[in-house]
């Protein structure tokens, strides 16, 4: 179950901020309805309560578990450095071809949409590159050359 939640929470990372913002704003409110509500509880000395106490408290770690996620791919995904990083759609040149990746978080891969991970070594070599650099990736085939083109 665990895996499932994380992998929902890190599929943020190609959302567009304007929607961050949204489900940022949506989860702080589920937060305080459920911190209002175990307040509440926390009065009440029943076993009804206590067993509602603890569910509540599952579900309030969880929804700050994928703000805290939401939130740093938010802050990870910001252009104001003009550094690639999570979140960014990167434009690519191999050879005459032109292709396009977006970096994500390691359970959100998904190559047939190009979303390609952080850590595989493609993603390792673009983080922290800007517009016009060129990389270089060890594939089975050989050394691989991009030039970044445009980052989104």
């Amino acid at each position: 179950m665990f895996q499932a939640m994380r992998q929902k929470t890190t599929r943020v990372g190609v959302i567009n901020a304007k929607k961050r913002k949204e489900m940022i704003k949506t989860l702080e409110v589920k937060i305080n309805n459920i911190i209002d509500e175990l307040a509440f509880l926390q009065r009440e000395k029943d076993e009804e309560s206590l067993v509602r106490l603890s569910e509540l408290t599952q579900q309030r770690d969880r929804l700050l578990y994928r703000l805290e996620r939401i939130s740093q791919t938010s802050t990870a995904g910001s252009l104001a450095n003009n550094k690639i990083d999570i979140g960014h759609e990167v434009t690519l040149r191999v050879g005459k071809q032109k292709v396009k990746v977006s970096i994500v978080g390691e359970y959100e891969v998904n190559s047939s949409r190009g979303h390609i991970s952080s850590v595989s070594p493609l993603g390792r070599q673009l983080l922290n590159r800007k517009v016009g650099e060129t990389i270089y990736v060890k594939t089975p085939s050989g050394r691989q050359e991009y030039q970044i083109m445009e980052v989104k």
